[in-house]
């Protein structure tokens, strides 16, 4: 999950004793426009099978936010996803503000390969914004 970043990305690790258990990036892709924030994207956010299920991701991702905004100035953090689940999960944190849902038809697929699905339905994308309170 660590291939192919941008070159201005910050990356976080999560240990338990000296066994990685996670692991998160703050990458920002678009250019810097005078006078404006800089993007960053909280993206690939992982925890270990073995520790899921016990809040670390949350914990883990809005305490390497908090001290990556104590770091940097004028920047802002967005996320986006596909997953329910982590919808659900920022919608109970006071820290994330969804900005908004949208839902892009997919094509249809002549496979059911994990890779490539079949997504008649479309895809649903949630769009949040770290908004440090």
């Amino acid at each position: 999950m660590s291939e192919r970043l941008p070159p201005n990305s910050f990356c976080y690790g999560l240990f338990h004793n000296d066994n990685q258990i996670g692991f998160k990036c703050l990458s920002n892709y678009m250019p810097h426009k005078r006078g404006a924030a800089i993007i960053y994207h909280a993206n690939r956010l992982i925890i270990h099978p073995d520790y899921q299920g016990l809040q670390l991701g949350l914990w883990f991702s809005e305490t390497t936010n908090d001290l990556f905004l104590r770091k940097k100035e004028n920047v802002r953090i967005m996320a986006k996803f596909s997953h329910p689940g982590m919808m659900k999960t920022l919608l109970r944190s006071e820290k994330w503000k969804l900005l908004k849902v949208i839902r892009v038809m997919g094509k249809l697929q002549h496979t059911t390969e994990r890779k490539t699905g079949y997504r008649d339905g479309g895809i649903k994308t949630f769009h949040f914004e770290y908004v440090q309170r």
